[in-house]
């Protein structure tokens, strides 16, 4: 399943950790936002992972599935850096 992944941290340091976290497992489509695709064994072991490293009472993470049709119906103004990825490598 593909994850658009939106992030609001409001402390630097775990913010680094999570955005660094992000890069290992995700495309990075804005400062604070990522796209994933993962298997159901993927998604939780990313949500277990980037849940221990936010402060949820002051943190806000955000997974919103997106289906393969939906994505590639996307309408991108500006800047694609995103769509010149051809593959991703997941690392966790």
């Amino acid at each position: 399943m593909r994850y658009i992944i939106s992030y609001d941290i409001t402390d630097a340091k775990r913010l680094k950790e999570v955005a660094k976290a992000l890069q290992n497992m995700a495309w990075r489509m804005q400062k604070s936002v990522f796209m994933a695709i993962f298997t159901e064994t993927e998604f939780e072991a990313a949500r277990k992972k980037l849940l221990s490293l936010i402060d949820q009472e002051n943190d806000s993470l955000l997974f919103f599935p997106i289906c393969k049709r939906c994505h590639e119906s996307t309408i991108a103004l500006g800047i694609e850096e995103f769509q010149t990825k051809s593959e991703m490598v997941m690392v966790l």
